[in-house]
């Protein structure tokens, strides 16, 4: 394989990565505005019969029903935090469309079939396009299981059956042997619980590879803000560098 059709698979890859995510913030961007403005009809209601009640000269509230307008406006309080996020979200969002359009632009420049002058390391090669494949599903299935936790309370599923339903349906699996059984989840709980997302794993290929590219064995994680890695030990021990990263499972 040559170095431009390495080039031309990695932006592919690229290009598969944010469309997800961006598929998934607009998800999470409608369900909020749908909310929203049910809470607002809500309120809108309200707001009428209490005009009617303040012009018909009543002065009397009924202790329900204030305590229900109190939390209904607690929850509008909470909504419109969520409207902020939310366009944080669309800010992303953009940024993630602009990016989808730059990397189409860039692939659309690469000639797979021309001719590379650089000498090729089939090992290497073969090392680079199976890293690639596993980073790419690696983080689908980290896509899958943090849109499980956000419909379940936030917990993340304990199988990958369970979050089957939220893996990315254009996400395309390589030709290197990937499947379910190939990783597993090791973290359990909630989301929330997490204080290091970025230095979290909760998924983890479950046997190491050799590493082609110098003496050693390779692993792929899949972190809890959504990031995938590749993490390679000359020996092939990886227990301390996980233990420093996982977050102990805690027995019933």
């Amino acid at each position: 394989m040559t170095l431009a059709k390495i080039k031309f698979i990695l932006a592919s890859v690229l290009i598969l990565g944010l469309a997800a995510a961006l598929f998934l913030e607009r998800q999470a961007s409608h369900k909020l505005r749908l909310e929203l403005a049910a809470l607002q009809s809500q309120v809108d209601d309200l707001k009428a019969r209490s005009a009617l009640e303040d012009a018909s000269g009543s002065t009397k509230v009924n202790a329900d029903e204030l305590t229900r307008l109190r939390a209904e406006h607690s929850e509008l309080l909470r909504l419109r935090g969520e409207v902020s996020r939310l366009r944080s979200v669309q800010a992303e969002t953009g940024k993630l469309q602009a990016e989808i359009t730059r990397m189409r632009a860039t692939q659309a420049n690469f000639s797979p079939n021309s001719a590379s002058q650089e000498p090729v390391d089939p090992e290497k090669d073969v090392y680079k396009s199976a890293g690639i494949a596993k980073l790419t599903y690696g983080r689908a299935w980290g896509i899958a299981l943090a849109a499980f936790a956000q419909a379940n309370g936030d917990r993340i599923p304990e199988t990958f059956e369970q979050a089957s339903a939220f893996y990315p349906k254009d996400a395309v699996v390589d030709s290197f042997g990937l499947a379910p059984e190939v990783f597993e989840i090791v973290f359990r709980g909630s989301l929330r619980e997490i204080t290091k997302p970025a230095s979290t794993i909760i998924l983890r290929e479950k046997a190491s590879f050799a590493n082609f590219r110098k003496p050693g064995f390779s692993k792929t994680y899949v972190f809890a803000d959504g990031h995938s890695e590749i993490h390679s030990t000359p020996d092939g021990n990886f227990e301390q560098w996980e233990k420093e990263r996982m977050v102990p499972v805690r027995q019933p």
